[in-house]
């Protein structure tokens, strides 16, 4: 996350608009903006220009079905410990810190917290705080920020939320390989892209309209899959057992 947040915070508030707010609001709005635009429900309450709060909804996006209850509960604390205590640091504000008070995986409704900034420069060990609150600020759908429909049309939000989902995966196997080497990450990541497969091929087939059980239908599920990453990609029936895929381009994260 943090490999993420040093590529891309500085320019993200740029492009969302928000780079003049103040930093509270800043960094609350880029987590509001961004995690919609990749798909997360999310909530935005602002209770004053140096305070405003923010809400992760379930279902958790990385968790599908029941599988949130496999995650430990150290999961999300550690999460919400690494990107947002940050943004004070990248806003040039080390007067902003991250308050976390709630968590769905301790039996919350939500993750929740807010970003204040005081009025004092805060120690790196003291920009974040983990406080528990009985009451918070209820949301108002109408006083939720709104994108520029100008400068976000559908086809950009489309493409914010493609690349979302890219960038995540990429840091992900980067932070692996600088971990434990290539040839390790190698294993780790094959290993996992398995895992996927036999969880998601069923659905994924069915998503692409390629549910026959013959080499060419499988080459067709896969092709549509590798296109929707903008990868051009072909197909030749070779025989009634055999299909080649020869890619035309090759695209690493899908830009």
């Amino acid at each position: 996350m943090s490999a993420e947040q040093t590529v891309r915070f500085r320019d993200a508030l740029v492009k969302l608009g928000i780079e003049n707010d103040p930093p509270a609001i800043a960094a609350a709005k880029y987590h509001y903006f961004s995690n919609s635009i990749g798909g997360l429900a999310m909530q935005y309450v602002e209770e004053s220009p140096r305070k405003a709060w923010i809400r992760y909804m379930p279902p958790w996006g990385s968790f599908p079905g029941i599988a949130a209850m496999a995650v430990p509960l150290s999961t999300r604390r550690t999460s919400l410990s690494t990107w947002h205590p940050r943004n004070g640091e990248l806003l040039g504000c080390p007067r902003l810190r991250w308050v976390a008070t709630k968590f769905v995986s301790e039996g919350h409704p939500y993750d929740e917290g807010f970003f204040e900034e005081v009025d004092h420069d805060l120690p790196v060990d003291q920009r974040m705080e983990i406080r528990a609150v009985a009451q918070s600020p209820e949301f108002d759908p109408a006083k939720a920020p709104k994108l520029d429909s100008q400068k976000w049309p559908e086809a950009r939000v489309l493409k914010g939320h493609h690349n979302y989902a890219a960038d995540y995966a990429l840091h992900a196997i980067e932070a692996i390989v600088k971990l434990h080497g290539e040839q390790s990450a190698n294993h780790i990541v094959r290993v996992a892209m398995n895992f996927m497969a036999v969880q998601f091929s069923g659905q994924l087939a069915k998503q692409t309209g390629f549910t026959d059980k013959t080499a060419h239908a499988a080459a067709q599920c896969s092709a549509a899959i590798l296109r929707s990453f903008k990868n051009d990609v072909e197909l030749a029936r070779k025989s009634a057992t055999v299909t080649e895929v020869s890619f035309k381009t090759f695209s690493q994260v899908g830009r």
